[in-house]
Formats: C-alpha cells, structure tokens, sequence
C-alpha cells in the first residue's frame, strides 16, 4: 500500500471519528439529529452542573419568563371586568397590578433563562447537590442580582464561629439598597398613604434612637448572620407542656452578626446605655461590649451582650459567647473550620461566594428530641403526632454545609450533606402539604377535644346534681353540705375533676379514703340547699362555669 492510500484511509478515518465524536456530544442536538431552532441555555447550565448522579435537571425558562411584567399588567383589563360596575375597584385593581408589574419587572426575574440542579454520592452516604440559575450576560440588573451580593468574595464570618457551633447561616444582604427602593417604587406608584407612613416610621425612628434610620441602614457593609451554639458541657432542662417531664439539651447560645462600615451605632447604643448601672462595659482582645447584667428567671443563662470589633456588630445571649467568637478569631481557639464533621462537610465546595449555611447532626439531634418529647406529652394516640413521626424520623440527624455565589453567569449553589438529592429536592413538595393539613386539621382537632370535655363537663354534672337529689330524699329534702357527703351516691371520685382541669388531673384516680377536696374542679356554690329552692345554683364548674341548679337541671354558663 503506497502511502497517498495510507494517508488517505487515515483522514477518511479522523473525519469518522470527528464526526461521531461531534455527532454524539452536541448538547444542542436530539438523538434524531434536530438542532433546536430556539436559544438555549442548557450548555451554560449543564457545565455548572455533575454528571451520572441521580438527580440531574434543567429547566428553560426564557420564553416563558420574559415579558411576565408585561403579562402581569395586561391583567387590569380582565380584573376590571370581573369587578363589574364597582366604581372604586378600578383605580385599587390599577394601582395593585402596577405594584406586582413593578416587583416583577424590578426583581430581574424576566432576566433568568435557565434553572438546573444536579445530584451525586461522592461517597457512601455523602452527597453533592447543586443548583444554578443562569442569566446571560449583562443581563443581571435585577434584584436578585443585586441585593444579595454582586460578587463572591471569601467566606470570613467562617472564621468567627466557635467549634461548637450547631447552626450558623450568613447572606449578603445590602438593606439600604432595599429601603431605597421601597421608597422608590411608592412615589413612582403615587400612594401618598404608603410614603407618609415610611416618613412617620423614619422619623419615629430618629426621634426615640436618635440617629437617622437611613443613616443606620448606611453604616450596614452588607452581610448578616445568625449563629446557634451548643454547648456539651453545659446542659440545661427545657420543661414539658403538662404530662411530660424535662428533657435535658446542651445549653444554647444565639448570636446575630452584621459586618459594618463604621461604629455609630454602637456609639450611640452605648451613649443611651449611659447611667444604667445594669449595663457594664467591658474590652476583650480589641472588642468593646457591653453587657446586661438583667436577671432574668430562664432555664438558658442570659446575659445579652452588643459587641463590636474586627469589623462585626454582635447581639448576643452572652458575654462568653461573644468571647468564644473573638478567641477563635485571634487563633487561641479551634474553631468550627477545624472540627472533622465540618472539613468533610465543606470539602469540594466553593471557598468564595456571598452566602453560607451549615447545619450540623448535634442541632438537628436536639430540635427533633425537644419536639418528639414534646409530641409525646400530648399521647401517643395523637393524629398530629402520627402524621409528624415519619417527617421527624426521616429529618433526625440530618447535616448539610451550603455555599452560593453569585457569578457572572447567575447564581451558583453548591451543597454537601446526607440527604440523597431527590429526597432533598422532593422533601418540600412532601413537607408542604402536610404541613398545610396539619395547620388545617389540628385546630379542628383542638375544637372537637374542648366540645368533648365539655360535654363530659356537663355529664359530671349531672350526675352530681342527680346524686345529690337522691341523698336529699333521705335527708329530709336537703342536699349534701359537702361532696364526702354523696359518696354513696357517686360512683368514683373521678366525677369531681373536669376533663379540662389538667392542673389536678393527677387528682382525679384518688380513692374516696385520701381525696383531698382542695384540688377538686367543682364548687359547692349553695352548700345544705333545699329542695324548695329549685332555680338555685348548688354546683359550678371552676374550669368552664358550667352550673348545676338544686333540681338537678345543668346550665353551660360561662363563668
């Protein structure tokens, strides 16, 4: 074979395997060869995004997002004429589709051309989740470009959360941006009630603090935060609703944090805390506090404390929380960066990025034990705790580390935790309904709970009424003086207590010999009364008022 054919065959061959290579990894093509003839966003999603998973979606929402604004308004028309002859609905269906067209279009939501998340074990148990929502680009003038950061920057609040952090969630946020905006929308729709009442709050505002609400807003450097510590060498009891005894937690310490631009705020607090002997202030390695001394009767250690230093106003519930934060910033303690449950937790993910969460398996331990301790007070037989007990049970020691950035492409969510995606993805959709049911269902519980015991209530009392009759007709027309009295007449001591009484409840199984008639839920009103005086009250219910007359009749009266 000359070598003209080998060449040949060589390129005939490369040109194949091009093709095929082209052919199969286009992402704009259909199995069939159809080229989508519309723009998409899928290949600016999909890179963001991990392959061979168990979740993996993409979602374009460019045609039917565009132009929402403009839907929205085209909804007066139908509106007014659903309305009717109803002269003052016009201008109130005019004036709220102009609110909605606005945040709609000033919201950047027209501007999002595709959604994608994707789901993957990167090891047993472990997963990855992502999610992204795409813009092109320059097209992010929208809020929700804008508000929450507009670049990623390093996650610093990490470096401020002690070891024993349990939950902690930061975003950038700029809050005067915000304001503006609400002030500016209201003078563009033309509510003159609605920008009187910002002015009047504004003013309020400066006259009790003292410094101008814009002012405080400005001082703002844009991220806020809320950490929840749990300590395991400190615990406290948290009381049960009746029937349940205490339930023993690591003692909790709550933080809010904001990054600030400058100290005015603080000066200011601390020039209105002047004078107050309750209020100390004390230095801490370059942080100034200022702490209540305010004795409070908790079962949590309180001592609020507004701090400042490195940059951060802190409200915290104690001075040694404050001071916990400060030490693991200074490097004279490990901080939650150096716990393995958090390195594995963040490994892989993004180090930069405008918002953070972390959830840890000690706080979501502790809230499910409180709840279920609590469910368990109420009975097992419960509907609500019934219907609660497989969401809890799947919830319980669930941990999750989540960082988002807001990129130049849209925003990016990277997340690590134990929950596989589709459950994480679908958890809400589940989560939602019966959450609706239970908000539906347990008032109605409570209602037909308070008619049963009423009712049983009113039975008690007739049955007091009737044995108090039938003693009468062998006392010579008179009723019992005293509840010991009619025992004879009484089937069991448990007809004195009210279903509803749950104070003397545990009362209730006392035999005649040891009942002690203090803790009875029904009063003697007529003690000794005659059988001649028939519309006379002789018993009444302490708990709902209900009244039992001397001829045995029962009134439900409130009390």
């Amino acid at each position: 074979m000359n070598i003209n054919k080998r060449i040949q065959r060589f390129l005939f061959s490369g040109t194949i395997l091009i093709s095929a290579w082209f052919g199969n990894h286009n992402p704009l093509r259909a199995a069939d060869g159809a080229v989508s003839a519309e723009r998409s966003s899928f290949q600016a999603v999909t890179s963001k995004l991990d392959r061979g998973g168990n979740l993996f979606l993409y979602m374009s929402t460019e045609h039917w997002l565009q132009g929402l604004s403009q839907r929205v308004a085209d909804l007066e028309s139908v509106l007014t004429g659903l309305a009717g002859d109803d002269a003052n609905a016009g201008p109130q269906i005019r004036k709220a589709v102009e609110l909605l067209s606005g945040l709609v279009k000033n919201s950047g939501l027209e501007q999002i051309s595709g959604v994608g998340a994707s789901g993957i074990a990167i090891e047993k148990g472990l997963y990855r989740t992502k999610f992204f929502l795409h813009h092109y680009p320059g097209q992010n003038a929208g809020q929700i470009w804008t508000l929450f950061g507009r670049k990623p920057h390093p996650l610093a609040e990490l470096n401020l959360l002690p070891k024993n952090t349990a939950l902690a969630m930061t975003t950038d946020l700029d809050l005067a941006l915000l304001w503006k905006s609400i002030q500016a929308e209201i003078q563009r729709l033309g509510i003159p009630e609605a920008g009187a009442g910002l002015q009047q709050f504004s003013g309020e505002f400066e006259r009790n603090f003292g410094m101008a609400f814009d002012g405080v807003l400005d001082s703002l450097d844009g991220a806020l935060g809320v950490i929840l510590a749990l300590d395991d060498a400190r615990t406290i009891t948290i009381p049960l609703p009746p029937g349940g005894s205490g339930i023993e937690i690591p003692e909790p310490g709550l933080a809010f944090l904001a990054r600030i631009k400058h100290d005015a705020v603080f000066k200011r607090i601390e020039a209105l805390a002047q004078g107050k002997n309750q209020i100390s202030k004390v230095e801490k390695e370059g942080w100034n506090m200022l702490v209540a001394n305010v004795p409070i009767p908790l079962p949590v250690p309180l001592k609020p404390t507004l701090a400042i230093g490195n940059g951060y106003l802190v409200l915290a519930s104690s001075d040694r929380l404050v001071e916990e934060m400060i030490a693991v910033l200074k490097g004279q303690s490990p901080g939650l960066r150096e716990t393995p449950e958090f390195k594995r937790l963040s490994a892989g993910l993004m180090t930069t990025g405008n918002q953070f969460a972390f959830v840890s398996e000690k706080y979501t331990r502790t809230i499910l034990s409180i709840v279920r301790n609590a469910m368990a007070a109420q009975g097992s037989e419960n509907p609500a705790s019934k219907m609660l007990q497989p969401l809890l049970a799947s919830a319980y020691g669930k941990v999750a580390y989540s960082v988002a950035a807001n990129t130049e492409e849209g925003w990016l969510a990277e997340s690590n935790g134990n929950e596989e995606p589709v459950a994480a993805l679908m958890g809400p959709m589940v989560v939602a309904p019966v959450a609706m049911m239970a908000g539906m269902t347990l008032p109605a519980l409570a209602k037909a709970k308070q008619k049963a015991q009423t009712i049983a209530c009113f039975n008690n009392l007739k049955q007091i009424g009737l044995a108090a009759r039938v003693y009468a007709i062998d006392h010579e027309d008179v009723l019992p003086k005293d509840f010991l009295s009619m025992k004879s007449e009484l089937s069991t001591p448990k007809i004195l207590f009210c279903p509803e009484d749950a104070e003397h409840a545990p009362f209730a199984t006392s035999s005649w010999g040891d009942l002690d008639l203090t803790k009875i839920s029904y009063e003697m009103v007529n003690p000794g009364a005659k059988d001649s005086e028939p519309e006379k009250v002789y018993v009444r219910c302490r708990i709902h008022g209900t009244e039992c007359r001397v001829d045995g009749s029962v009134v439900q009266r409130p009390k």
